[in-house]
């Protein structure tokens, strides 16, 4: 998905609430993996938090798939930082779990419109190879993440839902 996509889905709602809204272009994998395209949203979050038209008490991120891991991972990152601390993640069919090896990984491997095949692809794509195999992030201190609230979307059918609600419990 393109940044004018992503944009346009939340304009809406940031009409609504009368809030100020960014989709971040960060880099990515395979010529950018990991951690690169979480330190391009860190930047993006802390300038965007810094500005005048931003209330800090306020902020809140979120994303999709890849984007819905990266959220996760950078509400943890702005909290080991102390620069920001959002007070709400919207995690929308996140890719938590780099390990692949939930139950529901098999479970709805094929026919459900996403592969459990297709996401460790992701995840080895995404992950350098030091880190290929191991848990991902945003599972591995997830408990510790922010004040805020967590709401996750996912399928019933989904092999990244298991995860996913684990983590969404947690906040």
């Amino acid at each position: 998905r393109d940044v004018a996509s992503a944009a346009t889905d939340v304009s809406g709602i940031a009409d609504e609430l009368g809030a100020v809204v960014a989709a971040v272009e960060y880099r990515v994998a395979p010529e950018h993996p990991f951690p690169t395209p979480l330190e391009d949203c860190h930047d993006a979050l802390v300038w965007l938090a810094g500005t005048d038209e931003v209330d800090q008490a306020r902020v809140a991120i979120g994303g999709a798939s890849a984007g819905g891991g990266l959220a996760a991972a950078l509400a943890q990152l702005a909290l080991d930082r102390g620069d920001v601390d959002p007070v709400f993640q919207l995690l929308t069919y996140p890719m938590l779990d780099a390990t692949a090896s939930s139950p529901s990984y098999d479970a709805f491997a094929e026919g459900y419109g996403f592969s459990s095949e297709k996401s460790r692809w992701y995840f080895d794509e995404d992950l350098p190879p030091e880190r290929n195999g191991a848990t991902g992030q945003a599972t591995d201190r997830a408990e510790h993440t922010h004040r805020g609230h967590r709401v996750l979307v996912a399928d019933a059918c989904d092999p990244v839902r298991p995860p996913g609600e684990h983590v969404a419990l947690l906040g």
